[in-house]
């Protein structure tokens, strides 16, 4: 299989136009724009038809979703060339078939590719001894992969554990999926070698009641999480207050602290008398930050004086996928997006990363915010300062393939009119991915709500968190302290101060959509799936009351029309 600058060299340098049309298609193959491939290699065949096209034609189809015209491709090519390895394996994998990997067998004895492809193709428990007859890295891979699948995550973690360079993604998901941490000795450098992947720090506290000694697990955690987790943070103040050692720990706990506004609980007094000059200054304060308090808007002043959600990095993320195999759509190969609300950043820049070619736009009404996502996101992202209800007065697309707006919506004094604003610059058939807060997920924040509006008038934001920690009765600081945004001021203010905000039950997000003509399709997060369902999504909450404490995340669809 030649390489991307191998290919790109013999597209460049054939002479004969079906055949330069055909290492086009196949280069963008390899550049994942399967659309663009399918055009070219349609546009080959009209020259000259040959196999090789064709089996290529299959491939495209195949990655554009088309499976079935895929298969019937193939099984025409089977049939004319019974000899050729590479067509029996692609005819299995547009349509499963034991009998087409069998002859992959026969003409390549012991290809792994066809071998993988074989093990998920057979029922489980026989997929697993035939992986388990199989050295190589990825087939431990896959093998882990169907014991996670079959409710085994105990075992996918031990067989992990041995082989976690080659999958940390894989192995972080099935520590999650295990709910508790093993106490095997690998598991904190493991942990530590994984940082950069998504959920992985989140493992941090736990590992950490484990090994409490392990001093690079804490610095790691400090210098690129966030403790969210109570009884470290508790633990971490008081070595703050009674030691204060320069050192490693010291410069990484002052690190995560300016990051964080030095929400972390402190004595009454504690800072008193510190100088700039002095070594332990800098676990307690930084420089006060630029704000914006004249505007009238009390939502944008907010933000603008408290920029949120507050991110150093954005962490490790899968490699961007084609629009179609992430959303089931139409082949598009440069999606344009729009996220609406964008806040600092972080949400947009992963949009981008999340989507093969993608343009990505995001707006936000705070200057503050759009600083911090400007130096946080780069250039990935164009970024723009405006109202959502006034989207036409900004240089942006007429209309997008998929708008995302996350936590905002439920936000304004009007959600439905911000919701139709966003349909009007979605085109026929676009995307949404919408979120709002769950009423149901949220109830146990009511006493913390009422403490903390009575408090603030009267304390900052650093103080009136220690009350609360000091005052709200344990069951409630701990339906409090589940909340990852307790943890910083801009979050803790996001939590308990918004000036407005509208939560919702699932027939309410039922209504709104029916209102704005959008059809659900699914929710994000959970591990079932109840596509469009709304009665079945029901009746999970109520047996799950904490499965949206973030907040109702999920895709919906205009009409076509």
């Amino acid at each position: 299989m030649p390489t991307l600058p191998e290919l790109r060299q013999q597209a460049e340098n054939c002479s004969d136009p079906a055949r330069k049309l055909h290492l086009q298609a196949a280069l963008a193959l390899a550049e994942s724009k399967p659309g663009r491939a399918l055009e070219l290699v349609q546009r080959s065949l009209e020259l000259e038809v040959n196999l090789s096209a064709r089996n290529t034609l299959a491939v495209c189809l195949l990655h554009c979703g088309q499976r079935e015209q895929a298969a019937a491709l193939l099984t025409e090519l089977v049939r004319e060339q019974p000899e050729q390895a590479d067509l029996w394996y692609n005819l299995a994998r547009a349509q499963p078939n034991v009998e087409a990997l069998e002859q992959v067998e026969r003409l390549r004895p012991g290809w792994l590719p066809a071998r993988l492809l074989l093990a998920r193709t057979l029922e489980r428990e026989a997929g697993l001894r035939l992986l388990r007859q199989l050295e190589q890295p990825e087939a431990r891979l896959l093998e882990a992969r169907l014991l996670l699948e079959g409710d085994r995550p105990g075992e996918a973690v031990e067989l992990l554990l041995e082989h976690w360079p080659t999958c940390p993604q894989l192995l972080v998901q099935a520590l999650h999926t295990l709910g508790s941490l093993p106490r095997h000795p690998a598991l904190p450098q493991c942990l530590i070698e994984c940082r950069q992947v998504a959920g992985a720090l989140d493992l941090f506290p736990a590992a950490l009641r484990l090994w409490p000694d392990h001093q690079q697990l804490l610095v790691t955690l400090l210098r690129h999480g966030q403790v969210c987790d109570l009884e470290l943070e508790q633990r971490l103040a008081a070595w703050r207050r009674h030691s204060r050692v320069p050192g490693e720990l010291a410069e990484a706990l002052a690190m995560h602290n300016l990051a964080h506004e030095f929400a972390m609980l402190e004595e009454p007094g504690e800072a008193a008398g510190l100088s700039p000059e002095d070594p332990a200054y800098a676990l307690y304060r930084g420089e006060p930050e630029a704000t914006v308090s004249d505007q009238s808007d009390p939502v944008r002043r907010q933000y603008e004086e408290n920029p949120y959600p507050r991110w150093r990095e954005l962490g490790q993320t899968q490699g961007p996928r084609p629009f179609h195999e992430l959303l089931g759509a139409e082949v598009i190969d440069q999606p344009r997006i729009l996220v609406a609300g964008c806040g600092t950043g972080r949400h947009a820049l992963m949009t981008a990363r999340r989507f093969t070619g993608a343009r990505v736009w995001g707006v936000d009404l705070s200057e503050n915010s759009l600083a911090y996502a400007h130096r946080q996101a780069g250039r990935e992202v164009t970024f723009l300062r405006g109202d959502l209800l006034a989207l036409d007065q900004l240089d942006l697309p007429h209309q997008f393939d998929l708008i995302e707006s996350v936590g905002v919506l439920h936000h304004l004094e009007n959600p439905l009119q911000g919701l139709l604003a966003l349909c009007r610059r979605l085109r026929p058939g676009g995307w949404m991915r919408l979120g709002l807060y769950s009423a149901r997920a949220r109830r146990g924040l009511g006493p913390a709500k009422a403490l903390a509006r009575r408090l603030a008038p009267t304390l900052d934001l650093r103080q009136l968190r220690y009350q609360l920690v000091k005052q709200l009765a344990p069951n409630d600081l701990k339906a409090l302290t589940g909340f990852r945004d307790f943890y910083s001021l801009s979050g803790l203010r996001d939590l308990l101060l918004h000036p407005r905000e509208v939560e919702y039950d699932l027939a309410g997000v039922g209504q709104l959509l029916a209102s704005a003509g959008l059809q659900l399709v699914n929710f994000d997060g959970p591990p079932v799936q109840f596509g469009g369902d709304l009665e079945a999504w029901q009746r999970y909450e109520e047996e799950n009351p904490d499965t949206f404490r973030g907040m109702y995340v999920f895709w919906c669809r205009a009409s076509q029309a």
